[in-house]
């Protein structure tokens, strides 16, 4: 998949605006864009460009759309609500007359929205290692209508505001040459089993950034993304795996959140008013991404805690909408209110499938209007 798709599409259908006698409501995949009143007719293929997308001001100026982008440059593109519709994304007319499926962005120029980054000066980055890659993106189901099945099981979890947390132990052969991994303030003996002496490796991360481990147990509990790696749980979880499962490599990947978030105190601290918590959301052992079943299981052995899970259904789109909205669960349980940033949807019993999300439209809005803290993990 891939993180940025600006595809032709046929438009589905196209409704009138039930509250505007001048608009029509265009539905694109799993998308619905507000349109002009008999602007486009159904079936018709078109460009479609989602949210968070930057067009350049020529193609901007070109099909008289400035207007409806955002951003002081006047270039990008916003989800907005039009007399109590949601609208996401915007449809250009298909002058070129290129096929259904194709990707135009390069094309046309559009490029992904990246907004500012958070946590930017810590100073404790550490080089990237092909051996601690990073989670593939989770990406918007709108996009892609197809990949679950109607009446696939599925887990829908909330999706929550917070920094991603990568956690890494991967057991070492020191019998063979290994010097990328005897940076001595990583490399540590686990254990001694069945008579020999098992040496692994920690690492930790943000979503785009290895960071350096600090030196004492202590300076890990304050910083954002080790503070994971102090939780007895966790710990137990991942050892075990590679000390008694006999996995080589286990990677937790999760949610930090607080007040201690690093680079800032959040709107959205989920009622956690000093420090930071943690919640776990997928696991790959050996570079298998795990069911979320069996992720839940592991979790639940080790009393490991993990992003609410809201249900888990057959797969139904309208019904992961509606789970989308609202207010959060998690918040809730540290008797806070905030409202849910929205849900991602997980294979429960397949490995073959990514996780993709679905984001609270009211959020959307919130975030737009610069309620929300428009962030990104680094």
């Amino acid at each position: 998949m891939s993180d940025l798709i600006v595809e032709v599409c046929k438009i589905e259908k196209v409704r009138n605006h039930p509250n505007a006698d001048r608009l029509d409501i265009a539905q694109i995949k799993n998308w619905q864009c507000i349109i002009g009143k008999d602007e486009y007719r159904e079936g018709a293929n078109v460009i479609f460009v989602p949210p968070d997308s930057l067009i350049p001001s020529d193609i901007a100026e070109k099909f008289n759309v400035k207007n409806y982008l955002a951003g002081k440059a006047k270039n990008r593109v916003k989800s907005i609500k039009l007399r109590g519709e949601m609208s996401y994304g915007l449809i250009l007319p298909n002058v070129e007359n290129w096929k259904k499926g194709y990707d135009c962005a390069k094309k046309i120029g559009i490029t992904k929205y990246e907004p500012p980054v958070r946590g930017g000066g810590m100073g404790d980055a550490a080089p990237q290692d092909p051996y601690f890659p990073r989670m593939t993106e989770i990406e918007n189901i709108r996009n892609y209508p197809d990949v679950f099945k109607e009446g696939q099981m599925v887990a829908v979890t909330e999706k929550c505001d917070g920094t991603q947390s990568r956690l890494s132990i991967s057991k070492v052969d020191v019998s063979l040459d290994n010097d990328r991994w005897l940076a001595p303030q990583e490399f540590y003996i686990t254990d001694e089993v069945e008579g020999e002496q098992v040496f692994a490796i920690w690492k930790a991360g943000s979503n785009r950034v290895n960071r350096k481990r600090p030196e004492t147990i202590e300076e890990m509990k304050k910083n954002t993304y080790w503070y994971p790696y102090t939780i007895d749980p966790v710990f137990n979880l991942m050892e075990t795996m590679v000390l008694y499962y006999k996995h080589k490599q286990v990677e937790l990947y999760g949610e930090v959140y607080g007040a201690g978030i690093s680079g800032g105190e959040k709107s959205l601290n989920y009622g956690v008013k000093e420090g930071l918590d943690y919640r776990a959301f997928s696991l790959k052992l050996d570079g298998t991404q795990q069911p979320y079943r069996k992720f839940l299981h592991y979790c639940k052995i080790f009393g490991v805690k993990t992003v609410p899970v809201l249900d888990i259904i057959p797969y139904d789109f309208k019904k992961i909408e509606e789970l989308s909205k609202g207010t959060s669960v998690l918040a809730g349980e540290n008797e806070a209110k905030h409202i849910k940033e929205g849900v991602v949807i997980h294979a429960y019993e397949d490995t073959d499938v990514l996780s993709l999300k679905c984001l609270n439209p009211d959020y959307l809005l919130l975030k737009e209007k610069g309620i929300v803290p428009d962030f990104t993990d680094v």
